[in-house]
């Protein structure tokens, strides 16, 4: 959700009218040429492949990246390619593009949770990387269906290798679709909305969240529930909800992963 850096109806129908072209299927101006997978099924999905930059050694771990409910945009790739000049592999996914598509009804959830097992999987082999450490990660509200995901998949091929979610600013509660009312800012109660924070609580114990959160994002009264249910804060100082100050985004992200696989290199706080 972008919730706080669109004012206006203009503002919002103008980036309504240009995701489809410009923020979501196309990359940015100048951003270097994606890794196309040879799979079909992935070539075929709204997929960004950003693979660990030093190919002589294994990645860190993969980062399944959620976007917002706008798409994957711009500030979304210049992350991306900041993590695999880090060592990660980074696969961007418009996650609205699938909800999108999805069927209203009873099956939705268990249509949603198929796909992206068979997307994460095939995307894995397709890095070379199914034995690395996996991290789910999403902004806004692809940050608030990150934790839903991680909570929920549970195949077997999938979850052994997961070991951290890295939400960034996520609001107190989300759905499995994207609506009007996110653009505008709304918390969603309908009738299969969830409680983000209550996600938390499903993971397995050894599967860690950070929590990436400007200080200046209005929705940082999410927080308390999700540091009492067990996740990291990482502050960025000075930002606001699309985090898409890179200067400053950037190195507490790269942090937040450390800490979501483990990495010994980030000291407790």
């Amino acid at each position: 959700m972008i919730r706080i850096t669109l004012r206006g109806g203009v503002g919002l129908l103008l980036v309504s009218l240009l995701g489809g072209c410009f923020l979501v299927t196309a990359l940015r101006p100048g951003a270097r040429a994606p890794f196309h997978p040879a799979d079909p099924v992935l070539r075929a999905a709204p997929l960004y492949f950003y693979p660990a930059r030093d190919t002589t050694r294994p990645p860190r771990a993969v980062v399944f990246f959620l976007g917002n409910d706008i798409g994957f945009w711009a500030a979304h790739q210049r992350l991306a390619e900041l993590l695999s000049e880090d060592g990660y592999a980074v696969v961007g996914f418009d996650v609205k593009k699938l909800l999108d598509g999805l069927p209203n009804g009873p099956t939705r959830e268990s249509l949603y949770l198929a796909r992206v097992d068979t997307l994460i999987t095939r995307a894995r082999g397709a890095l070379r990387a199914s034995d690395r450490p996996l991290v789910i990660a999403g902004h806004s509200i692809g940050g608030e269906i990150a934790l839903w995901t991680a909570a929920h998949l549970r195949a077997p091929q999938f979850e052994p290798g997961l070991v951290g979610v890295v939400a960034m600013s996520p609001g107190q509660r989300g759905h499995l679709r994207t609506t009007a009312s996110d653009l505008r800012g709304e918390e969603p109660h309908e009738r299969g909305s969830f409680a983000v924070d209550s996600q938390v609580g499903l993971l397995a114990p050894r599967v860690r969240v950070a929590l990436v959160r400007g200080e200046l994002d209005k929705f940082r009264y999410a927080d308390s529930g999700l540091v009492a249910a067990g996740a990291r804060l990482f502050p960025v100082p000075k930002q606001h909800h699309s985090l898409k100050g890179i200067t400053s985004a950037g190195p507490v992200v790269r942090a937040a992963l450390q800490y979501a696989t483990g990495d010994t290199a980030v000291a407790l706080r």
